[in-house]
């Protein structure tokens, strides 16, 4: 199993899993957001999910996530970028973590159906500003046609007919959207954040790709903030006992 690991971590801190999007590797984390995160006292973790191959299904790469969470010491917040987020929004539904950040995340594949028609995933997701040697880095050709294998994967064309979030459930959730991005929808943003109870973040000025973008610390600051805010609240969950997890007080506060 592929995956950088970067930090020690405190005891008391759960560790942290990022979960890249298609068009994609576990370097887009690399770039900025693993050492940000390691500095500040947390274990950071992106899984690599090429190895599951192009014509991977959401269950695979499910798996993928799950085999180095299991290898943590305790429960992971999920951090999921784009089709990552869609990746971790399946994975709530039959596993248990402390919390979730969604960043430019999807309900669905159906938008991302649509984008892949307009124009290739590339010219998407990277702003102007992204230098060329990290867009190489991160992104090759081969990563349009293992989105489009996602996106006809008989159980994401079920996903509009599926409820991601059980009922009961109040994990908590931060929604992170950027505020320019051509590709996403606003409304999906919306939609995504009243599925959940939740409202979203609209980071001004980033593009879809803020994990590497100019801006990018903003958007690391504001998970920062929050998953501190949490670990105020919420008892580290051990893997094996998932069951056994409970929020201290309140649900956390989006306005942290």
């Amino acid at each position: 199993m592929q995956y950088l690991d970067k930090g020690l971590g405190r005891s008391a801190r759960s560790p942290l899993l990022f979960v890249h999007g298609a068009g994609h590797s576990a370097d887009c984390w690399d770039e900025h957001f693993l050492d940000y995160f390691a500095d500040r006292g947390y274990r950071a973790i992106a899984v690599d999910l090429h190895g599951a191959g192009p014509a991977a299904s959401i269950a695979d790469h499910v798996e993928r996530v799950h085999t180095v969470a299991t290898e943590l010491p305790s429960a992971p917040i999920l951090v999921g970028h784009a089709t990552g987020g869609f990746i971790v929004q399946h994975y709530l539904r039959t596993h248990r973590v402390p919390a979730a950040a969604l960043v430019a995340s999807s309900p669905s594949p159906d938008h991302l159906r649509s984008m892949m028609r307009r124009s290739p995933l590339r010219d998407l997701i990277f702003g102007a500003g992204t230098p060329e040697s990290l867009v190489e880095t991160c992104y090759t050709l081969k990563d349009d046609a293992a989105l489009r294998s996602l996106c006809t994967d008989p159980e994401t064309a079920q996903a509009p007919k599926l409820r991601l979030i059980r009922p009961g459930d109040t994990l908590p959730r931060l929604l992170v959207m950027d505020g320019t991005d051509d590709s996403w929808d606003p409304s999906v943003a919306h939609a995504l954040a009243g599925e959940y109870h939740t409202r979203a973040e609209l980071l001004p000025g980033m593009r879809h790709d803020m994990m590497l973008g100019p801006g990018w610390m903003a958007a690391a600051e504001r998970i920062r903030r929050w998953v501190d805010a949490l670990h105020l609240r919420v008892r580290v969950v051990q893997p094996g006992r998932a069951r056994r997890m409970r929020v201290v007080g309140s649900p956390v506060s989006d306005n942290r």
